[in-house]
């Protein structure tokens, strides 16, 4: 297996403030950061150390101000130019929305380079990747890495099938299943979701075997992976993924996302949904603010796994996965799950909950059969893979 590792993007954000500072862009100003957010919380903390507090947030999210609890104001960025007008204003951002938001105060009469700067350009993350381990193989296409997604994915399920664990497609590759009989044209990769128990046996069995498979996760895996998910590898291979806040370095690889139980009562779950998320946002800010994983760091991890043991999935009313973009939409009845039905996938038949309707209607809405506006329709993913030179298919 090649080596595998992690970085997060701290270093140039931390590089491009001191940049700001240097040029005195800072000095004397009323520091207003736009979005309340992880990356924003961790450049606070920055500039709290290089002897800068800042004045404010603004966010366009009302929900999200409402419920800001810091003792610095939140604002609108309409309520932010009448308390502080134009002048000794600089206003930092960092957002994949950067040109969207910039427009926004543009069109209030604040200017780029003066009072507006870009932390990290979100759509230029790659020249940050490391591929300097890339020699001596080759980059393959979208076609040639669904080729080896594929394989991952029939050899999950013979392993599966042979230890009767329970495994499902999700996602996006279900909705590709039910709309497409396959991948999304525009997808490109395999998602799959298992009950926590089933997961972690399947994480055990396929690390004790002896074969050149691995799965990677937190179950052994800390220092070089960070999600709360596992991905199973296809060996010889690597692929660069990039998307803030970090880049990787691992083997093509399929998801797999363990699904956990809630407690009773739509309360009570809403509230541990709550919790889970809020822990899982200091452990984003731990992640981004340090160039190597901080102790707290690992803590969090080590207390968000356990809450995602504390309800079992078969004896739960409701279970979800709450860590994907689509957070306490995941909440999802248990029955959803009661049974499976064999449905085609890329000529193929592999397993999907019996409740697959309401499951995709909860994610992607009632007309998740209809197709998206041409202009969404592209991969949500930056990547680059490769394989070895004289690489043969064996996965």
């Amino acid at each position: 297996m090649k080596e595998m590792y992690y970085s997060n993007f701290s270093k140039p954000m931390y590089e491009n403030i001191d940049k700001l500072i240097a040029l005195g862009k800072i000095h004397g100003k009323k520091i207003i950061l736009f979005g309340l957010n992880s990356s924003s919380y961790v450049i606070r903390d920055y500039l709290a150390e290089q002897g800068f507090n800042i004045t404010a947030y603004i966010d366009n999210n009302e929900k999200k101000r409402a419920a800001f609890k810091e003792k610095i104001p939140a604002y609108s960025p309409e309520e932010m130019k009448q308390v502080y007008g134009l002048n000794k204003i600089v206003i930092l951002i960092i957002s994949k929305y950067y040109q969207a938001m910039k427009a926004q105060l543009e069109s209030m009469g604040y200017k780029e380079n003066r009072d507006i700067f870009q932390v990290i350009d979100m759509n230029d993350l790659e020249k940050y990747v490391d591929y300097s381990d890339i020699l001596n193989m080759r980059e393959i296409g979208a076609a040639e890495l669904k080729e080896i997604q594929m394989a991952l994915l029939r050899y999950m399920k013979n392993i599966c099938e042979d230890k009767g664990l329970r495994y499902y497609l999700c996602g996006g590759t279900l909705l590709g299943a039910i709309r497409h009989k396959g991948y999304i044209p525009w997808d490109d990769d395999i998602d799959v979701v298992m009950p926590m128990a089933d997961y972690k046996k399947f994480i055990k069995t396929i690390n004790e075997m002896d074969d050149d498979y691995q799965v990677l996760s937190l179950y052994g895996h800390q220092k070089i992976f960070h999600g709360f998910y596992a991905r199973l590898l296809c060996p010889d291979t690597l692929m660069k993924t990039w998307v803030y806040p970090c880049w990787e370095t691992i083997g093509i690889n399929i998801d797999i996302f363990p699904l956990f139980g809630l407690p009773e009562g739509e309360e009570e779950a809403d509230r541990f949904a709550t919790e889970m998320e809020e822990l899982h946002v200091r452990c984003s800010e731990e992640f981004i603010k340090y160039l190597k994983p901080s102790k707290n760091f690992y803590k969090l991890q080590k207390d968000i796994l356990e809450r995602m043991e504390w309800f079992e999935f078969d004896k739960s009313r409701d279970i979800a996965y709450l860590f994907s973009r689509h957070k306490k939409k995941e909440i999802m009845p248990r029955d959803i799950y009661e049974n499976s039905i064999m449905t085609e996938f890329e000529g193929e038949l592999y397993p999907i909950p019996v409740g697959y309707d309401e499951y995709l209607r909860r994610l992607f809405g009632d007309h998740y059969m209809e197709l998206p506006p041409e202009k969404e329709r592209m991969s949500v993913h930056n990547y680059r893979a490769f394989v070895d030179k004289n690489w043969k298919f064996n996965c």
